[in-house]
């Protein structure tokens, strides 16, 4: 078996791919095609490389093995987050991300998801489009930066802040934008899924 081959077949199992749907994300018609390229039998072109990282969720040179770098896991981004309120809540699939191992500091994948930025509201910090691994959770200390849904369906990423009359405070970062308070029956219909741990951010 071919040093690529081996790698390939590493990073099918690490992503918890079957060799069938490696083989439907590349538009083979069979497994057998997987099993020849695993098995260091088939003729690989850089295109058909660059295809392999692609379905994998990582670079070329991984595969390769001229990269010597962190593992990494491969997260869909389950959908967007508005920086703003009156924003449904949804999940879109498609969009991947690969996120360092060490960036999970020991915890497991399902421990997180990553959602896109939408709107301006915790701008300079938070930014349109910007990727951001959450960590789920129900809690938050008191002004520390979450993922809120409330009135049951609307979601949006602020910082919270617990007050003392029994009122939960939904506060932007960008001072152009106002807070929002809910309390009473508004709190029974809101709950925290997580905290930011890791912001990914493409520089133009």
């Amino acid at each position: 078996m071919t040093q690529i081959a081996k790698n390939i077949r590493l990073r099918r199992l690490e992503l918890g791919l079957s060799q069938q749907t490696l083989a439907d994300l590349l538009g083979y018609t069979d497994r057998s095609s997987i099993a020849k390229i695993e098995a260091g039998r088939a003729e690989l072109t850089g295109s058909k490389i660059l295809a392999l990282a692609e379905a994998l969720c990582c670079s070329a040179d991984a595969l390769l093995g001229k990269e010597n770098t962190d593992p990494s896991v491969c997260f869909n981004v389950i959908g967007e987050v508005s920086c703003g309120f009156g924003s449904v809540a949804y999940e879109e699939f498609g969009e991947k991300i690969e996120i360092p191992v060490s960036r999970l500091h020991g915890r497991k994948k399902d421990d997180f998801f990553v959602l896109k930025i939408k709107g301006q509201s915790m701008y300079p910090d938070y930014r349109q489009g910007d990727l951001v691994l959450i960590e789920k959770t129900p809690t938050v200390k008191s002004g520390q930066v979450g993922v809120v849904i409330y009135d049951d369906e609307m979601g949006t990423l602020k910082r919270i802040e617990f007050g003392a009359d029994n009122t939960l405070r939904l506060i932007p970062i960008n001072p152009s934008f106002p807070p929002v308070t809910l309390k009473g029956e508004e709190l029974s219909h809101c709950k925290i899924l997580g905290v930011p741990r890791l912001l990914i951010r493409e520089i133009e």
